[in-house]
């Protein structure tokens, strides 16, 4: 079932990519991103009334969603104006590395392990994000 979900966020992702950079055109980058939250609060609005019997919290757990929503908000707001000055085709494949982040700090910090292909992986995936940027920089 993995690999459905995956290739279902590969697609909505990619869709979303693109039409971003259509609406900023028409939009400052503020607009966008107030409007485009009111969508992910109506659907944890109808997750919350769905899972409501199994929503649980304490304080370590609730500060770590805080934490992460908040590098992801951020995140967001850089994402959508690199988006605004810069070419969809570069800005979306370079900000499409963040798993190597997460990788390379999972290693560091979780102590988990990568094997040498994934290593290689890594280094190919950020090779190609170069490529793709190199005319534009």
């Amino acid at each position: 079932m993995w690999l459905v979900y995956s290739l279902l966020t590969l697609l909505l992702w990619g869709v979303w990519g693109f039409s971003l950079k259509i609406v900023m055109e028409y939009v400052d980058w503020f607009q966008y991103y107030i409007y485009a939250t009111i969508v992910p609060v109506i659907l944890s609005i109808l997750i919350a009334i769905i899972y409501r019997d199994y929503i649980t919290i304490n304080v370590k757990s609730f500060s770590l969603i805080i934490l992460a929503s908040l590098a992801g908000s951020v995140g967001y707001i850089f994402l959508v104006l690199a988006l605004k000055y810069g070419h969809a085709s570069i800005v979306v494949p370079m900000t499409a590395l963040y798993p190597a982040v997460t990788s390379i700090i999972a290693y560091f910090v979780l102590k988990e392990r990568l094997a040498m292909h994934q290593w290689a992986g890594l280094i190919l995936a950020i090779i190609a994000v170069t490529l793709l940027s190199i005319e534009s920089l």
